[in-house]
Parts: C-alpha cells; structure tokens; sequence
C-alpha cells in the first residue's frame, strides 16, 4: 500500500519554482504500482485541484478514480465510515488549519465515502478487480480527533489491504443523520 500525504502542498502558480503535487514520475510510478495490484490512499487539501490544472489529468483521473468538482471551504465537520468527525478549518495553537478543501466526485467505478457537511463529496473510494485506492479532498493528518483518526485509518486500511472487505462492509452508513 502507498500512503501519500500531501497536506496543504499546491501548485499555486506565485512561487518562483514551479511546484506540481503529482509529477510525471510520480505518476508513472503509481501507474506502475497498481498495475501490480497496489492500494493507494492520497490524502490533501489540493488533490483535485493540482489534478485538473495537470497537463497528466486524463491520466491522474483515470488513477485515482475521482475528479475535482470545486472546493468548500466552509464545512469543518465531515461524514463517514459510519461517523461524524470534525477537521482543523481555524488557526489554532495545536495543528494547521485547512482553509480550503476540494470537493472530488466519483468517476464511473467509484463511490463517494465521505462528504462534508454541506453534502458534498469529500473522498473518493475505488474497489476495482485490478486495484483499491481512497483519495481524500482533505488532510487525512487534520482530523481533530485522535481517536477517530485511529479509527479512521484503521477502516481504511482494512479496505485497501484486505481484499475481502468490500465498499458495502465499510463504507455502510456513509450518509447518516
């Protein structure tokens, strides 16, 4: 399994050097990867973003199984995996806070498994017969509670590493009251 976490890293087109989160060889290299039947969990306020301003978008949206519809920057609590869990949105003395988050839809294959508050999508899951991947349009390192960030990354481990955990044994309840 590859974890990458991104976290507030951008292409913001001010910086003197030019930056991009997913290069050509990175993603020749997580083409690779799950062509070998990897799992890959990617986490970052900018995920969609950098993907769609990518001259390799055609080829990171068919990786990673989502595309970026837009950002929110509102909503501080999140829903999934059967939980609610709010994320650091304010500058505070404990962590980073994430002013801005991306919103990614699930392309054909894909399910949403998380949304922030206001309903919109804020992860991305793919279970396909080649590979397994989440992609979230947050800083999975953002989560406030330690606790439910355990949990959380326990969940999604179990379903990008074992192969009989499926979307509907862990994701059941993503949209819950």
């Amino acid at each position: 399994m590859v974890d990458i976490i991104m976290g507030l890293q951008r292409n913001d087109y001010n910086s003197i050097d030019h930056y991009t989160a997913f290069t050509s060889s990175l993603t020749r290299q997580l083409q690779q990867y799950v062509q070998t039947g990897g799992s890959i969990l990617i986490s970052g306020a900018y995920i969609g973003s950098d993907i769609n301003s990518s001259p390799l978008q055609p080829i990171l949206s068919q990786l990673t199984k989502c595309r970026f519809t837009g950002t929110d920057s509102y909503s501080s609590t999140l829903k999934g995996l059967g939980l609610s869990f709010d994320i650091y949105r304010e500058p505070n003395e404990k962590h980073y806070c994430v002013p801005h988050t991306d919103i990614l839809e699930p392309e054909p294959g894909a399910v949403s498994v998380m949304a922030y508050a206001d309903g919109y999508s804020a992860a991305v899951a793919y279970q396909g017969s080649d590979y397994r991947t989440i992609i979230m349009g947050f800083p999975f390192e953002c989560i406030q509670s330690s606790t439910l960030r355990t949990t959380i990354m326990h969940g999604i481990l179990n379903y990008l590493i074992n192969n009989k955990i499926n979307f509907s044994l862990l994701f059941n309840n993503i949209f819950y009251n």
